[in-house]
């Protein structure tokens, strides 16, 4: 029988209570966190300063400085990794860039308990597009997002998804109501499953980035992909 309604969607208190993720028919599960302060000033004091110093390109600053950590790191070292890249901007917000590697590293640790993988992708900086806009699945194992600042994820139930639609229309005819359509909030956990998850052919998670609207509002997320090996 087709999964009904939430029941593909576990909602726990912890990335380590997310086991049930892993079920048949599951293709999403999520933590629920409030918003650090201290974090949440480091970061827009990050997006401001990376706002100021923008790219040149000939006589014209052109666009806001890209800022992002892209790696593939063993768990123990995620906090090394993000100290590497972030500490230059340390004396922003002193305790949320402390806060912000202690939450990634935890995270990243918790997530690859759960997968039971010694490698993660981990990728977070600063988005400004909505290049992932038109609603779609993914052909990954499991992938953790956290945005910690600005709009987050939207996402469908499968009970409001044309999947007959997926990779040939709009927004407009892959989810059968927008007035429906799901987002996760700033420091949500949630963590896909997608089209090659173990027994999860065709009940991948569609998803697409927030509308980037026309202020081009900037967020801040982190993305941890599984290192699986090819299994098809």
């Amino acid at each position: 029988d087709a999964v009904e309604e939430k029941q593909h969607v576990v909602e726990v208190a912890s990335v380590a209570a997310l086991q049930p993720v892993h079920g048949e028919g599951i293709n999403l599960g999520l933590v629920h966190r409030s918003a650090d302060v201290d974090i949440t000033l480091f970061l827009q004091s990050l997006v401001s300063r990376m706002s100021i110093e923008q790219k040149v390109i000939g006589d014209a600053a052109v666009e806001p400085l890209a800022f992002e950590v892209n790696e593939t790191v063993m768990p123990k070292d995620v906090r090394a990794v993000m100290s590497k890249r972030l500490h230059a901007f340390k004396s922003l917000a002193p305790a949320g860039y402390r806060k912000l590697l202690d939450d990634v590293a935890s995270v990243a640790a918790d997530f690859a308990r759960l997968t039971g993988e010694d490698e993660l992708r981990l990728w977070f900086g600063i988005v400004r597009t909505d290049s992932c806009k038109t609603f779609h699945r993914d052909y990954y194992h499991l992938r953790l997002l956290c945005t910690y600042l600005g709009a987050g994820t939207e996402w469908l139930e499968n009970d409001n998804v044309n999947r007959a639609m997926l990779a040939k229309g709009e927004n407009l005819s892959i989810a059968k109501e927008l007035s429906r359509v799901k987002q996760l909030q700033p420091f949500q956990i949630a963590v896909l499953k997608g089209e090659y998850g173990d027994g999860n052919a065709g009940n991948g998670l569609i998803h697409r980035s927030p509308a980037a609207g026309t202020t081009g509002e900037a967020r801040v997320l982190l993305r941890i992909d599984t290192c699986y090996r090819e299994r098809r």
